[in-house]
């Protein structure tokens, strides 16, 4: 690569993790990089994942204290995504390279309609009281959303927050301490696995990481002086150009 492409890779993982600091969906910036810089997607999505989660540990660091939940409750919440996310990231690691080039279009898909329609997402209560009450369905229900986070991720914060709602939490503070939290051990068992199974191109992935940690702490700085709503509609934006470009490019 060329030191063109490093700079622009930097220059991605700082704003995607400055737009995870402030609204979320920073991946619509880190991975499509990677993929347009000639990165093989599997990579890609790796490299991706390593240059952002030291963004998520911070956002999680940050809101430990916040976390106002039964200690039970919490540890087997986080051993439900730590193996919903071993086996999300196991799935993508047998899924052959030109499977994954298909549906690739269809993820970012979803994570666009998750970014456009988290409101109403995060509002849902239709199912009620009595699937609150309900250990087994609460715990199926975080161990798919850490399946498709340990897979792709994209969207992932939002799936939980409905979720939360779901389970019948109804303060915000908490579930975004708790969302927030739980999202770093996803991205955490996902960065493990990829350095293990050598998918991680790290050249590229310390120059994103350097990026990435400057990133965090700048959207920590900036974000009570940028509105939400107009960079949700941006990165919106850039998920549709991004998913018709994927659909055309097959």
């Amino acid at each position: 690569m060329s030191i063109t492409v490093y700079i622009l890779l930097f220059f991605s993982a700082f704003i995607g993790s400055v737009i995870n600091a402030i609204a979320g969906g920073g991946s619509f910036f880190t991975f499509p990089a990677l993929i347009f810089a000639g990165v093989p997607i599997l990579n890609a999505n790796a490299t991706s994942t390593v240059a952002l989660w030291p963004g998520a540990v911070s956002s999680a660091f940050t809101y430990r204290k916040k976390l106002q939940i039964d200690k039970k409750k919490l540890i087997t919440f986080a051993i439900i995504s730590l193996v919903g996310s071993i086996a999300g990231t196991v799935l993508l690691l047998i899924t052959p390279s030109d499977i994954l080039k298909k549906i690739l279009p269809y993820l970012m898909l979803i994570a666009t309609l998750l970014l456009a329609f988290k409101k109403q997402l995060a509002g849902n209560k239709t199912i009620g009281t009595a699937s609150a009450n309900n250990a087994a369905f609460i715990n199926i229900l975080q161990f798919i959303i850490a399946v498709y986070g340990g897979y792709f991720g994209g969207g992932i914060g939002i799936l939980m927050l409905a979720a939360f709602h779901l389970m019948g939490f109804t303060d915000l503070l908490q579930m975004n301490a708790l969302k927030t939290v739980l999202a770093a051990l996803i991205n955490g068992a996902a960065v493990v696995l990829f350095t293990v199974t050598q998918q991680v191109i790290w050249p590229v992935a310390v120059v994103m990481l350097v990026g990435g940690i400057i990133g965090g702490y700048t959207g920590a700085f900036i974000g009570s002086k940028i509105s939400a709503v107009l960079l949700n509609r941006f990165i919106i934006t850039v998920g549709i150009f991004l998913t018709i470009w994927f659909f055309t490019h097959q």
